[in-house]
């Protein structure tokens, strides 16, 4: 997957991680996003994009609603609110279940 928007978004005071964020050399265990730093990026620049601490793929609630409009399969998604590390073994989000 080729994703072009690259941001340093992870809160770090409320995100959990193990390691240290200097030289990105971390676990994250916890993820939350750093909502002073996305007001700055426009919309259509975040509407999927790669944390540059962490290869994490994110997309915007309003590209997982068309992807499941286009009733694909094989992909998963999960709240950010609702990620850990563990997560992608939990079902519990109806919303992000396999598209």
């Amino acid at each position: 997957m080729h994703i072009w928007n690259n941001f340093e978004a992870i809160h770090q005071q409320r995100s959990k991680i193990t390691g240290i964020y200097v030289d990105n050399r971390f676990t994250l265990l916890k993820l939350s996003l750093d909502e002073k730093v996305l007001d700055q990026v426009p919309l259509e620049n975040r509407l999927v994009f790669r944390l540059k601490e962490d290869p994490t793929f994110l997309f915007h609630e309003s590209i997982v609603e068309a992807l499941k409009a286009a009733n694909l399969s094989g992909l998963g998604f999960r709240r950010v609110d609702h990620w850990s590390i563990g997560s992608a073994f939990e079902d519990d989000d109806d919303f992000y279940d396999d598209l």
